[in-house]
């Protein structure tokens, strides 16, 4: 294990340039358009890790896997043993959109009344109606 005191700003610096080096290099090699879909490399352990948002590129990347281990070995002069893919979600929770409803006016309500006394299906007549008496609100 490094010591910590060998982890300097310098140090951290040149490896971010290395792995985004490597990350632009793989995005490259594998054609990946750098506007629509999340892509990160993470080195361990001889171990490349791919992590992305998208289905369709975890895909090609298993598939691929060796051409892609060659070609970073030789460009990139690393001695690495595997390539794992991880799929991540980008939006673990998204808010619900927010309904933007109005309620409805007195005039509304009473044309829905009115069809509602000249349909002959009871289930449709008290669905109507509880449509009329309901608040709907922002």
């Amino acid at each position: 294990m490094k010591r910590l005191d060998s982890f300097t700003p310098n140090n951290i610096i040149q490896r971010l340039k290395q792995i985004d080096k490597l990350q632009n290099s793989i995005r490259e090699f594998l054609s990946i358009p750098t506007q629509d879909i999340q892509f990160w490399a993470v080195i361990t352990k001889q171990k490349l890790t791919l992590f992305t948002d998208s289905n369709m590129l975890a895909t090609q990347i298993q598939y691929q896997h060796n051409a892609i281990l060659d070609y970073v070995n030789n460009v990139h002069k690393l001695n690495l043993n595997a390539i794992n893919t991880k799929l991540i979600a980008t939006k673990i929770a998204s808010p619900s959109p927010k309904k933007n409803t109005k309620p409805l006016s007195d005039t509304t309500i009473k044309s829905i009344l009115s069809f509602a006394d000249k349909i002959e299906d009871e289930e449709i007549k008290q669905t109507l109606k509880l449509l009329s008496t309901s608040k709907i609100s922002d």
